[in-house]
This record gives C-alpha cells, structure tokens and sequence, in this order.
C-alpha cells in the first residue's frame, strides 16, 4: 500500500484543502437543493387544490 491516497488528515499536502473545501462544497450543494424545491404560497395552494379535485 502506497501513501498517495488523499484523506483528511492535516499532515497530507492535500489535507487542508480537503479540511476546508469538504463542508465549502457540501453546504453549497445543501443550499442548491433547498433553493431549488422552495414553492411560494400561492404555487403551493394551487397544487393541493389541483390534487384535491375528485
């Protein structure tokens, strides 16, 4: 087994950058998902209502 593997560990030249960019690129994906499936009130209503409709 060699030690060109990259894990977070702060002693690996790639470590710090892993440390910081890991929860950068993970929050911003969190947000993406949240922004994109936000309905306004009224979009919302008018589904239910659509789907109420016998």
């Amino acid at each position: 087994m060699g030690a060109n593997h990259y894990v977070h560990h702060h002693r690996n030249p790639i470590g710090p950058a892993l440390i910081v960019l890991t929860p950068v690129i993970a929050g911003a994906v969190i947000f993406g998902l949240w922004s994109s499936s936000r309905w306004s009130d009224g979009a919302l209503s008018d589904v239910v209502h659509e789907a109420a409709r016998p």
